[in-house]
């Protein structure tokens, strides 16, 4: 997809299911669920209501009813950009859909908003202190710097709606 002739994030996954399905499963991924979407706003849309919303509503009772109050909630995204040397930890998230191709559902959107009820090209944060959890992975050895700029396709669409969703929800 986009110049991309294996998607490293699909691979990715598919291994950590593999993981997670193992006996005893690995540690890494007790507690995690793990999705691979098609690379289509509707796509992103449906697993919004179905799947991110639940787990997160699942996860913010279970740390209620357990008094954890110092636990964090993180949903990842990954997602694959052509010319990158190494990962993207994006900070910031535009209410803007401006597609160079159609998804793979054929919609082209063109400067449309993502969320009708909010400022088209409204900007949403995230919350976590992503400059330092770069400089955590670039001691680890792990090429990655922040960006402020998802680009205008799925990977902005995506993270603009989950961005939305958790500010909705409080979480």
């Amino acid at each position: 997809f986009a110049g991309v002739r294996e998607n490293p994030t699909s691979r990715l996954i598919h291994r950590l299911q593999e993981l997670q399905s193992s006996d005893p499963p690995s540690c890494c991924v007790e507690h995690t669920h793990l999705l691979v979407l098609e690379t289509a706003a509707a796509c992103v849309d449906e697993a919004i209501e179905e799947k991110f919303r639940p787990w997160v509503e699942e996860a913010q009772k279970q740390l209620e009813e357990e008094g954890d109050e110092e636990t964090v909630l993180f949903l990842v995204h990954l997602g694959v950009h052509a010319r990158a040397s190494g990962f993207l930890l994006e900070q910031v998230a535009c209410n803007e859909m401006t597609f160079s191709s159609p998804d793979m559902r054929g919609l082209l959107a063109v400067q449309q908003p993502i969320c009708s009820n909010s400022p088209f090209q409204n900007e949403l944060s995230c919350g976590a202190n992503l400059q330092s959890l770069a400089e955590k992975l670039l001691q680890e050895g792990f090429p990655v710097e922040v960006s402020s700029d998802a680009g205008r396709f799925i990977c902005n669409y995506i993270y603009y709606q989950s961005l939305s969703m958790c500010q909705n929800m409080d979480a």
